[in-house]
């Protein structure tokens, strides 16, 4: 089986995230993947087959950690061709319960989580001249829920971030 190079994918201890792993194994790609679920990231592992695949536990809100684990996963299997993002975060409260250490949390995991991974993996991107990013994100970005006040515009971020890049090949 050809490679087709390393796909990232973030998020990759749960179900989206594993799916993800599954399918780009399949397609071809050898897997880098994070997630701050190791039992999750374990799970995923067991579905890539014949593929090379490294992973890294990861918080991905911390920007030196997930920087270091790109850099490590990059050494490790050659430089990342796409970068597969479906990570997100909520819980479903009124936002009449919620506090302020919640909204950082769920900005941290669904805003700058997006960019610490992206900028770097972008980086190698441009200097090679190709490569694919992908966003997936809640439907909350279009139409959010009165129960989920804080997460609207910070999965909507994610949408509008490669509209931002301004990167052409």
């Amino acid at each position: 089986m050809s490679g087709r190079g390393v796909a990232l994918i973030t998020g990759a201890g749960g179900s989206m995230g594993q799916a993800t792993v599954q399918r780009l194994a399949e397609d071809g790609f050898d897997i880098a993947a994070m997630d701050i679920n190791e039992s999750g990231l374990r799970e995923a592992m067991a579905r890539v087959g014949s593929r090379r695949a490294e992973f890294r536990v990861v918080d991905q809100a911390i920007e030196p950690d997930v920087r270091g684990a790109v850099k490590e996963l990059s050494e490790q299997l050659g430089p990342i061709e796409a970068l597969v993002n479906p990570t997100g975060w909520c819980e479903g409260m009124l936002f009449s319960q919620e506090s302020a250490d919640y909204w950082d949390k769920v900005i941290n995991i669904n805003y700058k989580a997006p960019l610490y991974v992206t900028q770097p993996v972008l980086l190698g991107m441009i200097e090679r001249q190709r490569g694919k990013i992908v966003y997936i994100t809640s439907d909350a970005a279009k139409v959010g829920t009165g129960t989920q006040a804080p997460r609207r515009p910070s999965v909507r971020s994610p949408r509008a971030l490669p509209e931002k890049m301004h990167v052409t090949t």
